[in-house]
């Protein structure tokens, strides 16, 4: 198990890693949505909240 401290940290929202976060200057740490793609609208935008928690998700875990 590779944990990276920094990008296996676990989001309060969404309960996926950091690391599955937008990263881009728009929209910083934006949610992913259920479909795996990010929620491009402006309305109801979820950001990284640090649950406190660090660990690995497999790939395709759907969103809380």
């Amino acid at each position: 198990m590779n944990i990276d401290l920094n990008f296996n940290r676990i989001c309060k929202i969404c309960g996926l890693t950091f690391g599955s976060h937008r990263g881009d200057s728009i929209y910083r740490n934006q949610c992913p949505d259920n479909e795996k793609r990010m929620n491009w609208s402006k309305e109801y935008i979820t950001t990284f909240i640090d649950s406190g928690t660090v660990g690995e998700i497999p790939y395709g875990t759907p969103r809380k």
